[in-house]
């Protein structure tokens, strides 16, 4: 395992000091319509740097298509890169699946996911199976125990695990395995 920087935005003044370059989570849209005013000016300002960014779209309860395709407008993701998308706490499961499954049929189909799973996704799929979440890499929010808690009857195992105190997150492999799972 190796510990990685992947910061929010408001995060960016602890960007570590070593030889692994950080890489930027900028949050970029919310529900169908909602954006972060940031999200551009800091994109641009990390790619100067040679930052990696990953972009996060926020799942609400609202329609689907719309979320996808206001995404897929604002953040600039071209072919290959990874999807970041976490729920919103006024989102249920059913809302979290609608979206990834309508990023899919959006020619998404190829494109890497990456789930964020906080303690009520986690709660909710405790005993079940969930092949549409599945689909996504797993990144878990983390209680910062030695053994992260994760719906194993899910994923088989986690890829990023956040740490909320202290920061950062932590890859499950090595920096190798990391730089190429960032493509």
């Amino acid at each position: 395992m190796n510990e990685i920087a992947i910061l929010a935005l408001d995060e960016r003044s602890s960007w570590p000091e070593n030889d692994v370059p950080p890489v930027l989570a900028l949050r970029c849209t919310i529900g169908r319509d909602g954006s972060d005013e940031n999200y551009l000016e800091w994109r641009e300002k990390a790619e100067k740097l040679e930052l990696r960014v990953v972009s996060i779209h926020v799942v609400s309860n609202e329609d689907a298509v719309a979320q996808i395709e206001h995404f897929l407008a604002i953040s600039g993701l071209e072919p290959g890169q990874r999807a970041f998308f976490e729920r919103h706490e006024d989102a249920d499961l059913a809302d979290v699946r609608a979206v990834l499954l309508n990023f899919a049929m959006r020619g998404g189909q190829d494109q890497p996911l990456v789930l964020r799973c906080d303690a009520t996704m986690r709660d909710v799929l405790e005993d079940q199976h969930d092949p549409v979440l599945q689909r996504a890499d797993l990144w878990i929010l983390d209680n910062g125990g030695d053994e992260p808690d994760f719906p194993r009857k899910t994923w088989a195992t986690w890829t990023l695990r956040e740490i909320p105190v202290g920061g950062g997150s932590v890859f499950n492999g090595t920096l190798e395995e990391f730089q190429r799972w960032l493509g």
